[in-house]
């Protein structure tokens, strides 16, 4: 396991020894939407051109990170969000870049995608 997603790990488990504030609720606005627009732009980079295999990237790089079984974006809490997206972007630069610690973390889980049955291309049937 890498040490960035160790630490993303560590960061996202704090949420479970929070006194008040544990477990809030995601706000699509505010909290959901800017880490899946984070992620989609990082996929189509990658080459994922379909959109329900960015869905089920997006899904199992968050998956991961949480390491929750998830059915959808919309389960994270608000922490999770915010942390998650924190640790991808640099929030202080104009234009939202990524961090490098976000960048080799997208990276080395989206190498690995293959691997859990997640493929760039749409699937031939």
């Amino acid at each position: 396991m890498n040490n960035e997603l160790m630490t993303i790990q560590r960061l996202i488990d704090k949420e479970h020894h929070f006194t008040q504030g544990k477990w809030l609720p995601a706000k699509f606005e505010e909290h959901v939407r800017p880490l899946v627009i984070t992620l989609e732009q990082h996929l189509i980079k990658e080459g994922f051109d379909d959109k329900s295999n960015r869905r089920a990237a997006r899904l199992e790089i968050l998956r991961r990170i949480t390491r929750q079984n998830l059915e959808t974006t919309n389960n994270l809490s608000a922490y999770q969000c915010q942390t998650i997206y924190g640790f991808l972007v640099d929030q202080e630069s104009d234009d939202y870049r990524a961090t490098e610690h976000g960048k080799r973390l997208l990276k080395s889980i989206t190498d690995d995608l293959e691997s859990y049955g997640v493929h760039k291309e749409e699937s031939a049937e």
